[in-house]
């Protein structure tokens, strides 16, 4: 059941990104991809700390299900918040310097292979 959950959850989770990542072509800026990181990230944020979740394996199954197919990002900023709680301030800084800046470096070699070949 857990598994049913998880992908119905998940179907819910990439048609809302598709949604949001229709309005990109309208904007300067990716707007429904940043839109779609910013809510996974309010919501992983939410999921993680509130009550209304009950127990720990409804909390992975929402992050898993519908988050983890909305964005990865929610989950990245979640890992950095938990640093930020513990005060690992160093970590906390390699851990984002090499995520941003590694993510879009990695992107660019990406394009720039896909460009060559």
């Amino acid at each position: 059941m857990i598994y049913i959950t998880i992908g119905i959850l998940g179907v819910l989770g990439v048609f809302c990104r598709f949604f949001l990542g229709n309005l990109n072509s309208f904007f300067a800026i990716p707007i429904g991809t940043l839109t779609a990181n910013l809510i996974g990230c309010f919501l992983i944020g939410f999921i993680a700390t509130t009550k209304w979740v009950d127990s720990s394996e409804h909390r992975l199954i929402l992050a898993v299900g519908f988050l983890g197919a909305l964005t990865t990002l929610s989950g990245v900023m979640l890992e950095m918040l938990k640093m930020l709680d513990a005060s690992r301030w160093g970590a906390l800084l390699i851990y984002f310097l090499l995520t941003n800046l590694g993510g879009l470096t990695v992107c660019y070699l990406g394009r720039t292979c896909a460009e060559r070949f």
